[in-house]
């Protein structure tokens, strides 16, 4: 993650140096609105512990050259250019062992000269006389107030911007102080600070670099680190103070470089290295200004394996100490701070995966590749290193129970030919293997029967799991639809030929061929106009010419239920058809016989069934005239056969 670079300024800087850069640093940090609050505070606490540790050993100088009163003066923070903002200071000191109150203090301001900002108690501005006025603040028992005790120091601090105008010229910024003396005495000091505008360099634009040589490295392994500043110009640049951080959890081995102070890890973890590089006389010119280089080397903990890769930040940003020649600033605050990233891939790591397949159902009714109730079902598992690295075994494949299927063979193959062949166990369905290289499969085929009680649309699901010690164990699911088929065939049996209105039996019979068991199977009867039912079984009802037959709530494959009816023929000659239609909740496979007829002829004479009369044909007078003839041919046989018999037995007597 990229942290933001927060400028820390050294003590190398004055306090109104220090100011300036905190400024600048909280604007590139995006916290302007509470600078001026947060600089009152630090000044009003930086001057009181100045006049605090100073009012000691100041007794001992007092003494000497004391002139027993109360001395103020104004000051500049630096030389005086057009466009910037320049630190001016309203400096109190208490040269005496008395007390002062009453403590009020005033600047006036030529043309041309702007108040930018002040830090003054009860500060008021007169833009009419241009004047400044405002009360000091003194740290005394605790509190901050207008009473100078002795030998009391002070400092009010206040920014103000010249104009171009003034480029050349002389100014001077007129300071009144007034106070009160121990004997109730009005007293003021009246001062001038003569200020010569200088003219302005051209800007120049410092921009920090940071990398990381090699910027990929493994555990254990060494990178160097490089910060750089670059003058991009086109003005010339001043002394240089860069900030550099790192992450602390890397080491550095090489020697801190001349010019840089190692400050250890800080709060965000990072290691700080601050590094300061003089410039010529006149500036540093456009290009490389400054350079350093710390080798580190990377912590040898093993990255975990949930982390894609590691890393490691490294920034560089200018510190306040920063600075430009002859009033040249920096033009470009956004290039002031840099980032580089260090990368620890992960070390090769072998890694598990399965895919749990199941055949594919096509959602069309007769496709006969689909997984199908009461047929045989291939499916198959496969194992995968997904790693960098070979997973060393054993490595144990887990395949959950299925309900409704029942595994017949288990066989495993893979495509790491340096193991012995896969151990498989069909009661547990479980496979086991010695090593798996990586980027290689493995492959489990299950073969085995699905009930033939399954219902058409069923979801069916199986789980695996593969584990192997020391890693991540993977699991799938996999899920089809089952689909149901039956092949019924419905049949019809009774006489062909009866006399009108005789009372003939029919047997309706259902068979089931399979595959699977077939559900809520119903035969549906239609009948011929004129024919009457005698007698019906309890499966059966009846809705006029239709008669409905359930034939219980499955019929198993490779097995035939049968049912019978006895009904009245109509009383006309002619053809009967009574028609039988199959149906069930289960679907019917293409190859059924879902529907059968039957034909009752109907006749009085031989004449009604189409033949012609002769001297050899009798009369037809129903359904058993064909039988009485045949027995009276039979009887007629038998009787001739027995009068030869009868008279070959007296001829044979006679010949004895």
């Amino acid at each position: 993650m990229r942290r933001p670079v927060l400028t820390k300024c050294s003590a190398r800087c004055s306090l109104p140096h220090w100011m300036l850069c905190f400024t600048t640093s909280m604007k590139r940090t995006g916290f302007t609105s509470r600078i001026r609050s947060l600089m009152v505070v630090v000044a009003l606490m930086a001057t009181s512990v100045v006049g605090a540790v100073a009012a000691t050993p100041v007794v001992a100088q007092a003494q000497a050259w004391s002139c027993n009163c109360v001395k103020t003066n104004v000051s500049i923070d630096g030389d005086a250019y057009p466009g910037r903002g320049i630190w001016m200071n309203f400096d109190w000191t208490n040269d005496s062992d008395r007390t002062w109150t009453n403590a009020r203090m005033s600047v006036i301001f030529p043309e041309g000269v702007e108040l930018e900002w002040s830090n003054w108690e009860d500060q008021s501005y007169d833009p009419a006389t241009r004047t400044l006025t405002g009360t000091p603040s003194f740290w005394n028992d605790g509190v901050f107030s207008d009473t100078i005790h002795p030998w009391a120091e002070n400092s009010q601090y206040f920014e103000v911007t010249f104009d171009e105008s003034l480029v050349g010229t002389r100014v001077n910024i007129l300071n009144v102080a007034s106070y009160v003396s121990p004997d109730g005495t009005p007293s003021s000091n009246r001062n001038g600070l003569y200020v010569d505008v200088q003219e302005k360099a051209v800007d120049f634009d410092y921009r920090t670099e940071t990398r990381f040589t090699p910027d990929s490295s493994d555990y254990s392994g060494t990178s160097t680190l490089t910060s750089k500043v670059y003058n991009d110009g086109p003005g010339r640049g001043g002394q240089v103070e860069a900030e550099i951080y790192f992450d602390g959890a890397l080491t550095l081995v090489s020697d801190v470089p001349d010019g840089c102070r190692d400050y250890g890890v800080n709060w965000r973890g990072m290691r700080n290295i601050d590094c300061t590089q003089e410039v010529p006389e006149g500036g540093a010119d456009v290009g490389l200004v400054a350079s350093w280089s710390f080798t580190v080397t990377i912590p040898d903990a093993p990255i975990a394996a949930d982390v894609a890769t590691e890393t490691y930040e490294a920034e560089t940003g200018l510190g306040c100490s920063t600075s430009g020649v002859s009033g040249s600033e920096d033009s470009n605050d956004e290039n002031n701070s840099d980032s580089a990233i260090l990368t620890v891939p992960p070390s090769p790591v072998g890694r598990l995966a399965v895919v749990r397949n199941l055949p594919a159902s096509i959602d069309k009714p007769g496709i006969t590749t689909n997984p199908t109730a009461g047929r045989s079902m291939t499916s198959s598992v496969d194992v995968f290193n997904a790693g960098d690295a070979a997973i060393t075994g054993p490595i144990s494949v887990v395949i959950d129970p299925m309900p409704g299927f029942t595994p017949t063979s288990i066989t495993a193959t893979s495509e790491d030919s340096t193991t012995p062949v896969p151990d498989c166990d069909l009661a547990t369905l479980t496979c086991t293997f010695s090593q798996l290289g990586d980027g290689l499969r493995a492959r489990i085929v299950i073969v085995g029967d699905l009930a033939p009680t399954i219902v058409d649309g069923t979801e069916f699901s199986s789980s695996v799991t593969v584990s192997a010690t020391g890693y991540d164990p993977a699991s799938d699911t996999g899920s089809t639809t089952i689909s149901a088929l039956a092949e019924g065939i419905v049949s019809i049996t009774s006489v062909t030929h009866a006399a009108p209105g005789e009372e003939v039996s029919y047997d309706v019979t259902v068979v089931n061929a399979g595959p699977s068991t077939m559900l809520s199977p119903v035969v549906t009867v239609t009948l011929p106009t004129g024919m009457t039912i005698v007698s019906l079984p309890d499966n059966c009802t009846q809705s006029g010419n239709t008669l409905t037959c359930t034939l219980g709530e499955s019929l198993d494959p490779e097995t035939d239920v049968s049912f019978g009816f006895t009904a009245g023929l109509p009383d006309e000659v002619g053809d009967h058809t009574i028609t039988a239609t199959l149906s069930s909740s289960t679907p019917l496979a293409e190859a059924s016989a879902t529907e059968a007829d039957h034909l009752v002829a109907t006749a009085t004479t031989v004449t009604d069934l189409g033949v012609e009369e002769s001297d050899d044909v009798l009369p037809y007078t129903g359904s058993n005239s064909t039988m009485l003839v045949l027995v009276g041919g039979g009887l007629a046989l038998g009787g001739l056969i027995l009068v030869s018999a009868t008279g070959m037995l007296a001829t044979r007597r006679r010949n004895d």
